[in-house]
């Protein structure tokens, strides 16, 4: 018999800690999250493999990669799906670590809002698999009916 409640645990940053986070672990978790970022360009999105070759361009001039493991073509961005380069999500990281909003970063950086709220939920998880930076998070429960 099926439960009539759906639970959803939603995890991120509490931001009351970033605004008052030691200037030294702010540098730290930049440094690392300068790290993860730049370590996922040269990895084929679909078996992480680092066995790629170029393979032409997109249409808006983006180099294109094929991985020779599993033969998936992609294109070379931070994460599946995200057509933001990975400057842009260095730059979203440091003024979201540092206390801005969404909003802020989504103006600073020249991307959508919805985009924005993407890049914060993959920089939560980001954050999360990486247990020794110096963050704390809080979350909510939510339950549908």
């Amino acid at each position: 018999m099926g439960s009539r409640f759906k639970h959803t645990f939603y995890e991120t940053l509490d931001r009351s800690v970033l605004k008052d986070m030691p200037r030294s672990d702010y540098d730290l978790c930049i440094r690392r999250l300068d790290q993860i970022l730049d370590s996922r360009l040269g990895r084929c999105h679909c078996c992480g493999s680092t066995e790629i070759a170029k393979k032409g361009f997109s249409k808006n001039g983006t180099q294109r990669y094929a991985c020779k493991v599993c033969g998936k073509g992609f294109l070379a961005n931070v994460f599946p799906y995200s057509h933001v380069d990975v400057d842009r999500w260095k730059l979203f990281c440091r003024l979201f670590m540092e206390g801005a909003s969404i909003r802020h970063c989504a103006t600073v950086c020249d991307i959508c809002l919805k985009t924005s709220q993407h890049m914060k939920d993959r920089l939560v998880d980001m954050l999360l698999s990486d247990p020794s930076l110096p963050v704390t998070f809080c979350g909510e429960m939510m339950v549908d009916m």
